[in-house]
């Protein structure tokens, strides 16, 4: 069994897109439309295969605290510092995480080993 991909529902699709390639540098997988004709964007973050499938759905919705978030590897975290309302955190491992939140507000963990 491989993992291939999660998905997060979003209220404005070029918005989240542009949050998820310019603000974290994800690459544009590929773009399609799903069975029920809801526009999909699938984004990776390297070559390991994993991806986000971005979905936007008609409606309002909400993300619950704590419900669920995607965390990802970085190699310097203090370019991130303008978004880390809450700071950085350093365990006592020595890794360093901070969290940012995307457009619809969907937590993300950024982690520096």
């Amino acid at each position: 069994m491989k993992f291939l991909h999660t998905r997060f529902r979003v209220r404005d699709m070029k918005k989240s897109v542009e949050f998820y390639t310019k603000t974290l540098g994800l690459i544009v997988a590929r773009q399609t439309t799903s069975p029920r004709g809801f526009p999909l964007v699938f984004l990776r973050a390297d070559d390991s295969g994993v991806e986000l499938e971005l979905c936007q759905l008609p409606g309002d919705f909400l993300i619950p605290d704590d419900l669920m978030h995607i965390a990802f590897d970085v190699a310097d975290i203090t370019k991130f510092k303008h978004l880390l309302a809450d700071g950085v955190q350093k365990t006592s491992s020595g890794t360093v995480i901070g969290f940012i939140s995307d457009p619809d507000g969907y937590e993300i963990e950024l982690i520096q080993h």
